[in-house]
């Protein structure tokens, strides 16, 4: 493993609080950060405000690993992630959620998911994506 952030210790995160996770490689450098709030309603997810990887460290695969580590909690923890992609097309990490694992949402682009229930359609999320984005609108 190239990098470590311990998601694991989101599964105490408090309801509409913004929590901060240091990625730090194994001398313990810090190699970047996640910016993560945990919601309850109007479902349990994690919204993802921000993943940035130092920018003498960009391009070694630090952000890839952060993001696999994060997925991995989502998995194990049965809870949904929800992010804006707003990586710049001509930056070589564009694309880089949809490589990984996450899903698009049809009706608002750049809106994207991880680990949402198969009985949860995206008609479904499309929905609550205004609700979420008023909610985020306030706590960045």
């Amino acid at each position: 493993m190239i990098g470590e952030a311990n998601f694991k210790s989101l599964e105490n995160a408090v309801n509409n609080k913004m929590e901060t996770r240091q990625f730090l490689n194994e001398n313990g450098e810090v190699l970047g950060f996640a910016k993560i709030i945990y919601f309850e309603s109007p479902f349990p997810f994690y919204f993802v405000v921000r993943f940035e990887i130092n920018e003498d460290k960009r391009g070694e695969g630090y952000g890839k690993e952060m993001l696999l580590q994060f997925n991995k909690f989502l998995q194990d923890s049965n809870k949904v992630g929800i992010l804006i992609d707003s990586i710049d097309e001509n930056n070589p990490s564009s694309g880089m959620y949809a490589r990984n694992g996450w899903k698009e949402v049809s009706e608002h682009k750049g809106w994207y998911t991880f680990n949402m229930s198969e009985g949860f359609s995206q008609k479904d999320l499309a929905k609550y994506i205004e609700e979420i984005a008023q909610k985020i609108m306030f706590l960045k």
